[in-house]
């Protein structure tokens, strides 16, 4: 029996890509994030004797949250900041291929070699979250952002 290696949390990158970002990645110096849970619908069928349930064919996933380092230039910041009022003013009467991108997860082994890839397909930025400025904190901490992104889909493809 051979001997599996446990994953490590912190091995990890994650981009955008797509149209909006002019073919290039946009790469969050990413802190954390979480993979998003699914569930599966289920289908009630009524019996003579009682009620079971069967697994339906609706399928939902909760949000990935990504948090992220700010640099000086708040480039990552205004990007998302940007994605999110080009999405407000989006009408449905055009369709943009800069208004959704993809998202990519790459899980690393623990020689740093990509290993799974989860890809967020039709992902979009919903949630910016609050940033926290103070000066009651060490000299050389960074700042952290928070964002949650909305996707229709996601694949899990394994590199090995």
């Amino acid at each position: 029996m051979s001997v599996k290696n446990l994953f490590s949390s912190n091995k990890f990158k994650f981009n955008l890509t797509g149209e909006r970002f002019k073919g290039n990645n946009f790469d969050l110096t990413v802190t954390g994030l979480n993979i998003p849970g699914i569930q599966l619908g289920i289908v009630p069928i009524g019996t003579s004797i009682r009620q079971i349930e069967r697994p339906g064919d609706n399928i939902t996933f909760n949000d990935l949250t990504v948090e992220f380092l700010i640099t000086e230039d708040f480039d990552e910041y205004i990007e998302i900041y940007n994605w999110m009022n080009d999405l407000r003013n989006f009408k449905q009467t055009e369709f943009d291929n800069t208004i959704l991108s993809d998202g990519k997860l790459i899980l690393l082994t623990n020689k740093s070699n990509p290993n799974i890839i989860f890809t967020f397909i039709d992902i979009f930025p919903v949630d910016l979250n609050d940033l926290d400025l103070t000066l009651n904190t060490a000299d050389g901490e960074s700042v952290r952002g928070s964002v949650t992104f909305k996707f229709l889909d996601f694949t899990i493809d394994k590199i090995n």
